[in-house]
């Protein structure tokens, strides 16, 4: 039975979590954020366990139900590396993502992340590309099988979904 567990992992970009969708150019008024469904799956190495200690993460995804000042943006595919430290209960992280978005333009984002348990906040700065210079976040609920905390290897390849916005 899949719940959902404690997984700080900095991973879409976590990354992604830059997967915003379109953020308009400069207007009179300002720009409202854009948002996406991000989902996807982290793999992480070592495993993250109830004790503390260094990993680095992979994480690919997609973003979905995209909306925002864009309209040629409907969707787009996630890829992102990072590393950090922590555990099940809580996790910091930093990595980098690139977004390819159904328009057919690319951003890049570096980000951070913050996990406590199964939640994932993951905030960073598009650093190229569609929405340059716009902040991105995400927040992100894990699933996993809770018993892995407690084993050797860990979770390692939890799937997670959640609301991401880029713009301010």
């Amino acid at each position: 039975m899949l719940r959902r567990v404690v997984l700080g992992v900095g991973i879409a970009s976590l990354l992604g979590a830059a997967a915003l969708t379109g953020v308009g150019g400069a207007t009179a008024a300002p720009a409202q954020p854009s948002s996406c469904v991000l989902k996807g799956v982290a793999h992480i190495n070592p495993g993250l366990t109830v004790a503390s200690r260094a990993f680095s993460y992979t994480f690919s995804g997609t973003f979905s139900q995209c909306k925002g000042s864009d309209p040629t943006i409907k969707s787009g595919t996630v890829t992102a590396s990072g590393s950090g430290s922590g555990g099940c209960s809580k996790s910091a992280t930093t990595g980098t993502a690139q977004i390819s978005w159904s328009n057919g333009k690319t951003s890049s984002l570096s980000f951070k992340t913050t996990g406590a348990a199964a939640a994932l906040l993951v905030q960073g700065t598009v650093s190229s590309g569609e929405f340059a210079g716009q902040p991105a976040k995400a927040l992100l609920a894990f699933q996993a099988t809770p018993t892995d905390c407690n084993t050797a290897t860990g979770v390692t390849a939890p799937s997670f979904t959640g609301p991401s916005e880029v713009g301010r």
